[in-house]
């Protein structure tokens, strides 16, 4: 994947972002608690030990929707476990948003913690993502969980 690039503010993880090329202000013992704490949550979930993130997250740049969409994909869908577009959309109060819940996986500033990857779409179909099926069928992986019709050969 990659250099991931964690950004903060004082409400929390606000910010990652995949590919950055390297800063000479990278660190990998960030002062900022939330940095610290995400940087410990993604070190356990490269290593096969994912579990529920207890990061604080900024959402602020999202939209009222997008912010209550993610927020409930964070709370309610398990490492391992896949949700479609549509069952978020409910767990989120609102039924029948399904493409509305994609636009904001699309948005996700958080992936990983704030689990985009484990989305897929109805019929078993993989749906999209936007590094790529190889990267997020790659971060299923990491939870022991394969795309629905995934080929890993």
């Amino acid at each position: 994947l990659g250099v991931l690039r964690l950004d903060a503010t004082t409400r929390g993880l606000c910010r990652v972002a995949f590919g950055e090329p390297r800063s000479s202000r990278a660190t990998t013992r960030p002062r900022h608690e939330a940095l610290r704490r995400a940087l410990d949550e993604l070190r356990r979930f490269f290593a096969g030990r994912p579990k529920p993130s207890e990061v604080p997250f900024d959402l602020s740049a999202g939209t009222p929707f997008q912010r209550a969409v993610w927020t409930t994909l964070a709370q309610t869908v398990q490492p391992g476990e896949l949700v479609t577009y549509g069952e978020l959309a409910s767990r989120a109060g609102r039924p029948g948003a399904a493409r509305a819940v994609g636009a904001a996986m699309g948005k996700n500033p958080i992936p990983i913690l704030v689990p985009c990857h484990r989305v897929v779409a109805a019929g078993a179909r993989p749906g999209g993502f936007g590094l790529g099926l190889d990267v997020k069928q790659a971060l299923l992986a990491c939870e022991g969980a394969l795309l629905p019709g995934f080929d890993a050969s």
